[in-house]
Parts: C-alpha cells; sequence; structure tokens
C-alpha cells in the first residue's frame, strides 16, 4: 500500500519560504559511517575549500573535472548549502551541493547543460516553471574520496541527499542531471527521470545525460519501503526532529 505521508511535512508551508536549518547541522548516517555536516560556503569557508579540492581530485580521477566547472563554483556564489560527509578524524570523504531554490525556469545549471538541445531546453524550462510554486533545488557536484575505503555502497550520498537539501531548503522538488550509467542509485532513491527530453552529451560525447526530479510528496510510491524508511530517518535526523512513523510505501 502506498504511503500518503511527505517526507518534508513543512515543506508546503514554507514553499518559497524556506527555513534555514542551524548552521552546522549535522547527524551520524549508519551506512556512510561518517557524519553528514550541512552547512554553507561563508559559514564554513575551510571546508569548502576542502570540498572543492576534494572534488575536483574525484572528478579529475574520472576524467569529467570539465563538468565540475572548478573556477565557476571555487568562490561559492553558487551554492546555497553543501553537505560534507566526515569520517571520525574529521577528514572530508565525499559531499554533494545544492543550488537554489530558484525563482526562474531558465536559472537551473541544467538548463546550460541543454544548451545543445533547443527543444530539450524549452520542455525542462516549462518542468522547471511548473514546480517553482513548490520550491525547486538543484543537486552538484556529488563526489565521494578516491582516497581511502569506500564510504556507503555507489552513489549512496547522492541518492539520499537529493531529498537532505529539498527539506534543508523547504522544497518540493530537486532536480540533478545524470549520465546513463549512473543513474542506478538515484531511481532506486525515487528520482523519476524525464523520459520526454532527450539526452545531451555532456560534459562530453562520452556521455548521455538525462534529466531527473525527485518529488518529496510522491517519493514514497517511487522507491522501495526500504529505501524510503532510510531517506526518512536520515532527513529527520537532519532536521533534529523525531522519526516519524509511517505506512511504508510499496516495494
Amino acid at each position: 500500500m502506498n504511503s500518503t505521508f511527505v517526507l518534508d511535512r513543512g515543506a508546503r508551508e514554507r514553499k518559497r519560504y524556506p527555513v534555514p536549518i542551524p548552521s552546522d547541522s549535522t547527524y551520524f548516517d549508519l551506512d556512510l559511517q561518517c557524519t553528514v555536516l550541512a552547512t554553507t560556503p561563508s559559514e564554513r569557508p575551510d571546508l569548502w575549500r576542502e570540498f572543492v579540492e576534494g572534488a575536483l581530485e574525484s572528478y579529475s580521477h574520472f576524467g569529467v573535472e570539465k563538468a565540475l566547472e572548478y573556477d565557476r563554483i571555487v568562490d561559492g556564489s553558487s551554492t546555497s548549502l553543501f553537505f560534507a560527509a566526515l569520517d571520525d578524524s574529521g577528514r572530508i570523504c565525499g559531499g554533494l551541493r545544492a543550488q537554489g531554490p530558484y525563482s526562474l525556469p531558465d536559472q537551473t545549471h541544467a538548463d546550460l547543460e541543454w544548451v545543445s538541445s533547443p527543444q530539450g531546453r524549452t520542455s525542462l524550462r516549462s518542468m522547471v516553471a511548473a514546480r517553482l510554486p513548490h520550491g525547486v533545488v538543484e543537486m552538484k557536484t556529488v563526489w565521494s574520496s578516491v582516497r581511502g575505503p569506500r564510504r556507503g555502497s555507489p552513489g549512496y550520498l547522492g541518492a539520499i541527499g537529493a531529498s537532505l537539501a529539498a527539506a534543508a531548503l523547504g522544497c518540493r522538488f530537486t532536480l540533478a542531471t545524470s549520465a546513463d550509467h549512473a543513474m542506478g542509485p538515484y531511481l532506486d532513491s525515487g528520482a523519476v527521470m524525464a523520459a520526454d527530453i532527450e539526452p545531451v552529451p555532456y560534459p562530453d560525447d562520452r556521455y548521455r545525460t538525462r534529466i531527473l526530479w525527485w518529488d518529496q510528496h510522491t517519493i514514497a510510491s517511487t522507491t522501495t519501503s526500504a529505501k524510503y524508511r532510510q531517506i526518512s530517518q536520515a532527513v529527520d535526523a537532519l532536521l533534529g526532529r523525531n522519526n516519524i512513523s509511517t505506512e511504508a510505501a510499496a516495494s
């Protein structure tokens, strides 16, 4: 049976008026075996520098440093919030960042990625415009350290990060782009692919990159009960509230 529980129950009321989470909010993630810290580049410039340098090393390792746009993001001005996974020594071993909430349909980074596809870009803007009244954030720069042991299952941090970002910034929708080969964990966490928008060769011709959306009001019906429980527990922990008993989503 599908759950009627809204993952972040305050999202409807906050919409375009997000209530910031306390500075340097944290929770301990059992899957990552790390403390996940949510903060901003201005609050933690030291950690932000570690974040972007770690992301550069990771992206360069896989030959996709072009997609990072290091020079564009390094000053932190385009980042509303970032999440850092910290091991027990305080070393950052992965993370992601969020842009938004947006106010116009052409503000997304995905809009730039679809510059080679005018029809797809128009469709993307229509999708964003329809969701703006409910709040839209965009997840970017998901990375894991190429040093040391793997933390969590592949793609785990990005998979839960989409909902963490939406909840922390008071939005219903999270937008992200992903190459075909990397979409699995995102789809497992409730993302829905925009099938009507053709993929683009971003950041280069080796990849077919697609549009993904997470909707906090329907995520229970687009993921498994186990993954939904995992995501809702992470959101509750980040927001500092007790876990909420829910009727499980269908497996």
